[in-house]
C-alpha cells in the first residue's frame, strides 16, 4: 500500500480522483462507506466504490505502477455480483472498451474566465431552492439524479445560471479540486452559458493558488472544448471498460 500512496503523492495532479479517494477527505457517504482498496500484484492496485443513482454498480480504478498490462480474469471474484466500470491508463484490447477520459488541470488563477460572466445571475442550489431546477431536470433526468446526490453534501456545491428566474445551466463540483459536471438547457446551448457558469464557480469558490481539475469523457466533444476554452492543460488520458 505504501508504494501506491507514494505514487499518488508524486503524481497527484494527474491522478487526483484516486489521490482524493485515498485521502478520504470531503467524500460523500455513498463513496466513503463503500470504498475498498485491494493489492492485486506487487505493483497493481484495484480501488472501487459504489456508483451514485444506480444499485449494484461499482466505479473502479485499476493502477499498474509498472505500466504492465494486468490480467483482469479474476475481477468478478473481487466484486462478485456487481456491474462494474473500470478506469485504467492501459488500453486493453481484450476488454469491453466503453469510453475514455481526458484529465485537465490548471492553477485557478491562470484560468481564462468568461469576460462578462459577472453580468449573469447565479444561484447556489440547496434543499430550500431546489425548485429552481424543476424545468431543466425534465430534459435529462439521469444527469439530475447524479447531481441530486451531492446537493447539500459536505465538500460539494451545485450552482445554477438563471434566465428569467429559470435555470438555463447548472453544475455540480467538489470544493477540494473542482471536477465539475455541467448541463445547459437545450434552448440556451451555443451561448457560452456553461463557460460563464464555470467561470463564476471558480471565481467564487477557489483562490488563485488552488490547483483545480476537470475530467471529461473522450466522447464529450462539447466539454473537451469547454475545458480548452477555459485554458485547462491536458495532463492524462485514461480508458473505461465495463461488463454491461
Amino acid at each position: 500500500m505504501r508504494n501506491l500512496i507514494q505514487f499518488l503523492e508524486d503524481n497527484k495532479r494527474a491522478y487526483d480522483e484516486e489521490y482524493n479517494l485515498l485521502r478520504g477527505e470531503n467524500l460523500p457517504p455513498f463513496i466513503k462507506n463503500s470504498l475498498e482498496i485491494k493489492q492485486i500484484t506487487d505493483g497493481a492496485y484495484f480501488i472501487h466504490h459504489d456508483f451514485p443513482a444506480r444499485e449494484r454498480l461499482k466505479r473502479c480504478y485499476y493502477l499498474s505502477l509498472s505500466g504492465d498490462k494486468i490480467p483482469l480474469d479474476d475481477l468478478e471474484n473481487i466484486i462478485p455480483g456487481y456491474d462494474y466500470q473500470i478506469m485504467s491508463d492501459l488500453y486493453l484490447e481484450e476488454r469491453n472498451f466503453s469510453d475514455g477520459r481526458n484529465f485537465y488541470g490548471i492553477m485557478a488563477g491562470d484560468l481564462k474566465l468568461h469576460e462578462n460572466f459577472e453580468s449573469f445571475k447565479f444561484a447556489e442550489i440547496n434543499k430550500n431552492n431546489i425548485n429552481l431546477l424543476n424545468e431543466i431536470i425534465k430534459e435529462d433526468e439521469e444527469f439530475y439524479s447524479n447531481i441530486s446526490t451531492v446537493i447539500g453534501a459536505d465538500g460539494f456545491k451545485v450552482c445554477a445560471l438563471l434566465r428569467d428566474d429559470n435555470t438555463a445551466a447548472y453544475a455540480g463540483f467538489t470544493l477540494n479540486c473542482f471536477e465539475p459536471t455541467v448541463y445547459t438547457a437545450k434552448k440556451f446551448r451555443g451561448k457560452s452559458l456553461a463557460y460563464a457558469l464555470l467561470s463564476h464557480c471558480v471565481k467564487n469558490y477557489f483562490s488563485a493558488d488552488n490547483y483545480i481539475t476537470y475530467g471529461v469523457d473522450l466522447s464529450n466533444t462539447a466539454s473537451n472544448n469547454l475545458a480548452k476554452k477555459l485554458g485547462f492543460d491536458l495532463i492524462r488520458t485514461a480508458y473505461f471498460y465495463k461488463n454491461f
